[in-house]
């Protein structure tokens, strides 16, 4: 009996260690359990400023889809600009074309005009014929006035019919020649009316061509000044808004991916800008250089039109001795009148046809003199008419330097457009950089996320792993009751158990 009694002595004192071992195990895991739920709730309260920033970040995420889709519109602005800007240089081109036509138009008349200073020059040629031909024909009545002088002094005595044959001869010829020379002289009048109106009518239809010609441009160039100056206004509204939304830019990768192909291609859009901007360059230059060659010509003309300026000056100094030939010849003629009326003083029945006579040759000089009077009028026309050509070329130059200056004020605003072209490249390419930064801070915060995340699930996922095994525990523990005799096998289940626990 001793050793029965001894024997479950001892078992007793055995269950009764393993029990204080579990109640220790116990009381250890209950510590370690509130531990783990003060981790959880702190885990928790994590994991609800987690879902705090998940939802700032979501929102984030909106706004910058957003700012992305308000920097698709402006860049989509943007290429409406660009495709302005093309336009507008299309335009200039179509000015450039418009100026090469007017100095087209320019040269012609120039060629018109040469042609027309040509034909008057064989006008004066013919002019100057035709006074060689009256002079000739003074020289020849001078003559015939001596040849008659001679016969009268040779012949003081000489019968009635003889001497009023004489006077009668000369009257005749006399009349012949200024018929000829009112006849002449109408023809000359005929030609220099039908040379002042072709004239007339070139300057009128030249200066309307002009005049059509410089409206047409100045409504282009304050067309294309508005033009300039809104897209002037509307670069600098852009550049403020770039401004702006720089600061707001802030997009995903796949939108900044598609981004960057957009701006690739409309790189390669824009790379032949330069080129077609040189080509205008080149075109202007070539303008310069016509313009010079029309200035040499149109200087060329004006020393012609001086030439011809002196020409007919030396025309004029020949009619003006002409006519002081002519007054010796009718001093002469007066000497002779003198002489006749003395040896008509003799002859009494000659002195009123020698009266008549002188009256009809008084009235002819007269005549003469008209037509001579007439010729310096005309005279003086051609010469106002020459001072309103060179008064035309100097209108003419004077537009050619407007439009040199207004060409000038062109090619600054074109290299304005450049400038401001390269500027949008120079603010594209800090774009492009601050969205490559932005997509690598995007990135590495998104992987940074994405490990706390795995991490936090991680830790979750361990967590309640072990609150399921610490509830199995429990339940094990205090649900389950022991059997009457404490065996060692029933006690194996509870010495297995808290080897689960870390």
């Amino acid at each position: 009996e001793h050793q029965p009694v001894s024997f479950e002595v001892e078992q007793l004192n055995q269950q009764r260690n393993q029990l204080l071992r579990l109640i220790e195990q116990f009381e250890y895991s209950n510590n370690k359990l509130k531990d783990f739920i003060r981790h959880q709730y702190h885990l928790e309260a994590e994991h609800g400023i987690i879902n705090d920033k998940k939802d700032t970040l979501l929102t984030r995420v909106h706004e910058l889809q957003n700012e992305n889709e308000q920097i698709r519109r402006l860049l989509l602005e943007r290429e409406n600009d660009n495709i302005a800007l093309q336009t507008e240089f299309e335009r200039v081109r179509t000015h450039a074309i418009g100026f090469d036509t007017m100095k087209t138009s320019l040269e012609h008349n120039r060629a018109h005009l040469q042609r027309e200073l040509y034909a008057k020059e064989g006008e004066i040629n013919r002019l100057q014929c035709v006074l060689r031909s009256l002079e000739r024909d003074l020289q020849r009545s001078r003559f015939q006035c001596d040849n008659l002088q001679r016969t009268i002094k040779r012949t003081p005595m000489f019968p009635i019919k003889s001497c009023a044959s004489v006077p009668t001869v000369v009257a005749k010829t006399k009349g012949m020649t200024i018929e000829k020379l009112q006849t002449q002289l109408n023809d000359r009048d005929r030609q220099i009316d039908e040379l002042e109106r072709k004239l007339y009518d070139n300057k009128n239809e030249q200066i309307v061509d002009t005049n059509s010609e410089i409206i047409r441009l100045r409504t282009k160039l304050e067309h294309a000044e508005r033009l300039v100056a809104e897209y002037k206004e509307q670069l600098h509204t852009q550049t403020l808004k770039t401004s702006i939304d720089n600061s707001k830019t802030h997009l995903s990768e796949i939108e900044l991916e598609k981004m960057r192909v957009r701006l690739q291609k409309r790189l390669e859009e824009l790379e032949p800008l330069p080129e077609l901007l040189r080509q205008a360059e080149m075109k202007n230059q070539e303008l310069e250089t016509r313009i010079l060659e029309q200035e040499k010509h149109l200087a060329e003309q004006s020393a012609f039109i001086t030439e011809l300026n002196s020409k007919t000056s030396v025309q004029h100094h020949i009619i003006d001795r002409m006519q002081e030939n002519h007054h010796s010849f009718d001093d002469d003629h007066r000497t002779l009148h003198q002489k006749i009326d003395t040896l008509q003083r003799q002859l009494i029945t000659l002195e009123e046809d020698n009266a008549t006579l002188l009256r009809n040759l008084n009235a002819k000089d007269e005549a003469l003199r008209n037509a001579q009077s007439r010729l310096n009028a005309k005279t003086h026309e051609l010469a106002s008419m020459n001072k309103q050509i060179n008064l035309t070329q100097t209108d003419i130059k004077a537009r050619e330097d407007s439009f040199g200056s207004k060409e000038r004020v062109f090619q600054q605003r074109i290299n304005d457009l450049e400038q401001q072209i390269s500027k949008l490249r120079l603010e594209c390419t800090q774009l492009k950089r601050e969205k490559d930064e932005l997509e690598r801070r995007y990135t590495s915060q998104l992987g940074e996320l994405r490990d706390r995340l795995e991490q936090s699930n991680n830790n979750n996922r361990s967590m309640q792993n072990y609150v399921n095994s610490l509830k199995t525990t429990y339940a094990t523990v205090f649900n389950d009751t022991l059997p009457p005799p404490f065996t060692t096998t029933s006690f194996t289940r509870f010495t297995t158990t808290p080897n689960v626990y870390p």
